[in-house]
């Protein structure tokens, strides 16, 4: 399985969904080009994925997503620890991510998202992805980690790297190059957060303590770099795909219009049709999934998208529910590495869809609009989505 396969590109969602049936695990031929011998396993149904991210003895996070870097890159903290170290620091950011304080988000996050939405409606046309999926979490982090908004199109052009990471060598190589260019901003804004502390979340970083001890800079560099990436590429892809079914189910989207209330729903429901991310793990120790033996050190991908559609969890899988309940889709992953940001993303998701249909009830894609889908190492999206309505 490869994320460039025309398959793959013609139908995500029903593409992943046949791999599940056919094989719900299986060992991929893709070769590393960091490390040509080692195997790469796919984990498809949902019992092989639920359990698998809740089982961190067998599956490591440690080096999870970094698989084509070579030396000691930078982590991504604690993302790439296993408990009990990843539990020492997840407790101490928690607090930071509650519902609570998120909810104090609101009003900023809902600015923004009205802020840009306005600047196009007149204009009667936008792309979703470039003119409002990308810009708003962007934004949206920027004003949570306190960095200047003149950044937000360089913070745009490294994500766009990231998430074309799997498209061919160069393309892995022009990954590892804004890596470096990440963790570098991070770095000095850190620096500044020490000698201009402010009421924002990048300070807060710059004197995280865990154990009575603050972290270390690198380490303090890593926990942003965390953020960056889990925070920006996945809300954008997530909005692509939502808004692109919307654009073409008249009646769904009429409901929402008419009833805000099924927003919510809505917003699930797309998080498991949809399911943007995939996770990367190795192996702990030798072990066996369905009957396939997986070696210490093999890297294994839990396919989320194809786990949230698998009928033996949810009924009538491949249909879009916005009333389903119960909704155990895993979306946010499930277990110690659960998405810390997850009450924020739904936060961005739900407050999108309700000020865009407030002032943009009716749209429909342009006609012969290529939206370039693709399937990266860990998140599937679309670069564009033209959009056009009456003005």
């Amino acid at each position: 399985m490869h994320s460039t396969h025309p398959a793959l590109q013609a139908d995500t969602w029903e593409e992943v969904s046949r791999l599940r049936d056919e094989t719900p695990v299986f060992r991929s031929d893709f070769v590393n080009p960091v490390d040509e011998k080692s195997t790469l396993w796919y984990l498809l149904d949902y019992d092989s994925v639920y359990n698998a991210l809740r089982t961190p003895d067998v599956f490591s996070n440690v080096g999870s997503a970094h698989p084509f870097s070579e030396g000691d890159p930078y982590s991504m903290l604690p993302g790439e620890l296993d408990p009990p170290d990843h539990t020492k620091m997840r407790r101490a950011l928690d607090p930071y991510f509650a519902p609570s304080p998120i909810k104090k988000l609101e009003d900023a996050v809902r600015e923004t998202a009205i802020t840009l939405i306005e600047g196009f409606q007149s204009r009667g046309e936008c792309d979703l992805v470039t003119d409002f999926a990308l810009q708003f979490p962007t934004s949206v982090f920027m004003e949570l980690m306190g960095l200047p908004k003149d950044n937000r199109d360089q913070l745009m052009s490294w994500v766009n790297a990231f998430s074309a990471m799997m498209g061919s060598e160069q393309a892995i190589t022009a990954a590892v190059q804004a890596e470096q260019e990440v963790l570098a901003f991070l770095a000095e804004s850190l620096v500044d957060r020490k000698k201009n502390p402010k009421d924002d979340f990048m300070t807060a970083v710059s004197a995280l303590t865990v154990d009575g001890e603050v972290i270390s800079h690198k380490e303090q560099v890593a926990v942003a770099y965390l953020f960056f990436q889990a925070g920006l590429d996945t809300v954008a892809s997530q909005l692509g795909w939502t808004f692109k079914y919307l654009a073409e189910n008249d009646e769904l989207r009429q409901s929402i219009v008419e009833d805000p209330d099924l927003i919510s729903g809505t917003v699930e429901e797309a998080l498991r049709c949809f399911s943007v991310l995939s996770h990367t793990m190795t192996a702990a120790k030798d072990t066996e999934v369905q009957g396939c033996p997986i070696k210490k050190n093999d890297r294994v991908v839990t396919l989320i998208a194809a786990a949230n559609r698998d009928p033996e969890e949810f009924p009538d899988a491949g249909e879009f529910d916005a009333t389903r309940k119960p909704n155990r889709h895993i979306a946010f992953g499930i277990g110690p590495h659960r998405c810390i940001g997850s009450h924020l993303a739904r936060l961005e998701l739900n407050v999108a869809l309700e000020e865009w249909h407030k002032r943009i009830p009716n749209y429909q894609i342009k006609a012969g609009a290529d939206l370039d889908p693709s399937m990266g190492w860990a998140v599937t999206r679309i670069s564009s989505l033209p959009l056009h309505w009456e003005p």
